[in-house]
C-alpha cells in the first residue's frame, strides 16, 4: 500500500530520473549542434577553396594578359592560402572515408592546377609572352579546374546530406530534451512540502541551461550569417555574380552583382532562364542554348563565354558563365548553381593582341619585301662590293628610322614631321634645315616610302648638295587639302647642280618607288640653284 511518504519518494525519484535524462539530452543537443557546425564549416571550406582558386586564376590571367605585376598580389595570396584551406577541409571530412578519399584527390588536383598556373606565370616573368598568351588562348588548366569543381560539388552534396541528417538529429534531441524538462517540471510540482523549493531551484537551473544553449545556437547562427557575408564580399571582389536556378528554370535566387552585370542597378523581383536568353546576343543565342541543353541532358557542369545586351544602356558586353547541376540526397535534380562575370575588358585585350599580331605579321612581310627591293636595286646600281655594302647599309638604316617611329606609335601610323626630323638629324645641323607643315599622320606603307625618299635626298645633299657646304640650306614643307598632301624638298645655297647622266637607285626611289608607296605622284628637278623634289600623297594613305 502506497503511503504519502512513498508517493513523495516516488515523485522525487521520477523527477531525479527525468532531470538526469534531461541533462544527458542537453549534452547530446550541444554535441549535435557542434556536428551541424562542423558540417557547415566543411561546406564553407570547400567554397573558399573554389573562390581562392578563382582569385588565383584571375590574378594569373590578368598578369599574363597585361604583364602588370599588380595582378600577382592576389595570385600569390590565393596560392599561399589554398593549401591551408584544403588541409582544413581534410581534417573536417576525416570522419568519412569517402570524403577523405575525395579531398585527397582534390588536393592532388589543386597541386596540378597551381603548377599549371605557375608555369604560365613564369613564362610571362621570363619574357616569353607569346607562350604565355598561348596558355590564355587555349584556356589551359580548364580540365583540371573543372575536375576540382566537380569533386568539390560532390563533396558539398555529401556534406549537404550529412547536414540534413545531423540537423534532424539535433532537432530530435532538442525536442526530447524539452519533453524531459517538462516532465521534470511536472515531477517537481507533484513533490510535496519541503521538496518544492529544491525542485524550483532545479527548474531555474534547467531554464538557465536552456537559455544558454539557445544563446549558443543564436551565436552559431550569427557566425554562419557572417560567413555568408564574407562569401558575398569575396564574390564582389572578384566581380562575380552568384545564382541558384530552380530545376524548371522558372525561378532563381541571385546576388545583386548578378543583376548589375545584366544592366539592372536594382535587383529584379524575378529571374528565369528565359530572361537570361533574352539578354544573350542573337549571334550567340543558338550555340549557348545548345550547350546549356547538352549539359542538362548529361548532368554535367558547363562554362562558356558569350555576348549579352544590357538592359539599362543596351551596351554589348562579354560574360563568362559557369554552372553545375545540384541534386538532392535521393539523387533528384533540385536545380543549378553557378557564377557569372563580366569579361569584356579581357576579351577586348585579347582581340587587341590578335589585331596587333596580325598587323605585325603584315608589316613584317611588307618590310622584308622593301628590303629585298632595296637590296636588288642597290646591287644593280653598284659597281663594287664596298659600294653595294655601304649603300645597302645606309638605306636600311634609313628604313629602320621610319620603323622606329611606327613602332613608337604602336602601329597607328607615323607623324610626317617626326619622319622628316628623324631622317635629317644625322645630316648637317639644325641651322641648315627648315621644316614646317600641318600635323599629318601617314600609314605604314607611305611612311616607309617617304622615309626612303628623304634618306636618299639627305644623303645626296650631304655628299653633293646644299648640306655639303656650311651656307647651304634644305627646306622641307607640306600643305594639306581635301584630296592630298603636297610635300616639297628644296635645296638652296649649295654647289651648282647638274642633272646626272647616269640614273642610280636613288633616282628610282624618288621617281618610282616613292610614288607607288604614297598612292600619288612625285617629281624630281635638278635646278641650278638646288635639287627640288615634290610629292602628292593621297589622303587614302593617311592614318
Amino acid at each position: 500500500m502506497f503511503t504519502r511518504k512513498n508517493l513523495i519518494a516516488l515523485a522525487v525519484g521520477l523527477t531525479i530520473l527525468s532531470a538526469i535524462f534531461a541533462a544527458k539530452l542537453s549534452f547530446d543537443s550541444i554535441r549535435a549542434t557542434d556536428w551541424v557546425d562542423h558540417t557547415n564549416r566543411a561546406q564553407q571550406a570547400a567554397l573558399r577553396i573554389l573562390l581562392t582558386l578563382v582569385d588565383a586564376e584571375t590574378g594569373a590571367r590578368g598578369f599574363l594578359l597585361t604583364n602588370d605585376p599588380a595582378y600577382l598580389e592576389p595570385y600569390s595570396r590565393a596560392t599561399a592560402s589554398v593549401k591551408k584551406t584544403a588541409d582544413e577541409l581534410r581534417l573536417l571530412t576525416a570522419d568519412n572515408a569517402e570524403q577523405k578519399s575525395r579531398i585527397a584527390e582534390v588536393i592532388t588536383l589543386i597541386a596540378l592546377k597551381m603548377e599549371q598556373s605557375e608555369t604560365a606565370v613564369k613564362l610571362a616573368r621570363d619574357g616569353k609572352q607569346e607562350e604565355a598568351n598561348v596558355f590564355v588562348r587555349t584556356n589551359a588548366g580548364k580540365d583540371t579546374m573543372d575536375a576540382i569543381r566537380q569533386h568539390l560539388t560532390e563533396l558539398t552534396h555529401v556534406e549537404d546530406n550529412l547536414l540534413q541528417v545531423r540537423t534532424a538529429e539535433r532537432n530530435r534531441v532538442r525536442n526530447a530534451r524539452t519533453w524531459m524538462i517538462l516532465l521534470t517540471i511536472f515531477g517537481a510540482l507533484a513533490t510535496a512540502g519541503t521538496m518544492s523549493q529544491a525542485f524550483r531551484s532545479h527548474i531555474a537551473e534547467l531554464k538557465a541551461a536552456n537559455a544558454e544553449l539557445d544563446q549558443r545556437v543564436a551565436d552559431r547562427t550569427a557566425d554562419l550569417r557572417a560567413e555568408e557575408a564574407r562569401q558575398r564580399l569575396a564574390l564582389d571582389a572578384g566581380a562575380l555574380g552568384s545564382w541558384q536556378l530552380a530545376a524548371d528554370g522558372m525561378s532563381s535566387v541571385r546576388s545583386p552583382r548578378h543583376d548589375e552585370i545584366f544592366g539592372y542597378p536594382e535587383p529584379r523581383a524575378a529571374w528565369s532562364v528565359d530572361d537570361f536568353f533574352n539578354h544573350v546576343h542573337d549571334a550567340d543565342r543558338k550555340s549557348v542554348r545548345s550547350l546549356f541543353e547538352e549539359s542538362k541532358k548529361a548532368g554535367s557542369s558547363w562554362v562558356f563565354e558569350c555576348r549579352i545586351i544590357r538592359a539599362n544602356d543596351k551596351a554589348i558586353r562579354w560574360i563568362e558563365a559557369r554552372g553545375a547541376p545540384r541534386y538532392s540526397t535521393a539523387g533528384q535534380l533540385e536545380g543549378y548553381v553557378g557564377v557569372v562575370g563580366d569579361v569584356t575588358d579581357r576579351v577586348t585585350r585579347e582581340q587587341q593582341l590578335k589585331n596587333i599580331s596580325q598587323e605585325l605579321e603584315h608589316r613584317s612581310k611588307n618590310l622584308l619585301a622593301v628590303i629585298q627591293s632595296i637590296s636588288n636595286q642597290t646591287a644593280r646600281h653598284s659597281t663594287t662590293i664596298d659600294e653595294y655594302r655601304d649603300g645597302l647599309s645606309q638605306r636600311i638604316l634609313g628604313l629602320l628610322r621610319s620603323q622606329d617611329i611606327l613602332v613608337g606609335r604602336e602601329g597607328h601610323g607615323a607623324s610626317l614631321k617626326t619622319l622628316v626630323t628623324s631622317q635629317l638629324k644625322t645630316f648637317g645641323n639644325a641651322d641648315q634645315q627648315r621644316i614646317g607643315g600641318p600635323e599629318v599622320i601617314l600609314k605604314s606603307n607611305a611612311a616607309q616610302s617617304i622615309g626612303l625618299a628623304l634618306h636618299e635626298l639627305a644623303t645626296n645633299a650631304a655628299k653633293y648638295g646644299a648640306l655639303s657646304v656650311p651656307a647651304g640650306t634644305v627646306e622641307v614643307t607640306w600643305t594639306r587639302d581635301d584630296d592630298h598632301v603636297a610635300l616639297t624638298w628644296r635645296e638652296r645655297g649649295g654647289p651648282p647642280v647638274v642633272e646626272p647622266v647616269r640614273k642610280g637607285f636613288g633616282s628610282s626611289v624618288l621617281r618610282v618607288i616613292a610614288a607607288q608607296g604614297i598612292g600619288g605622284e612625285t617629281r624630281l628637278e635638278y635646278l641650278p640653284t638646288g635639287v627640288v623634289w615634290s610629292a602628292r600623297i593621297s589622303n587614302d594613305m593617311l592614318a
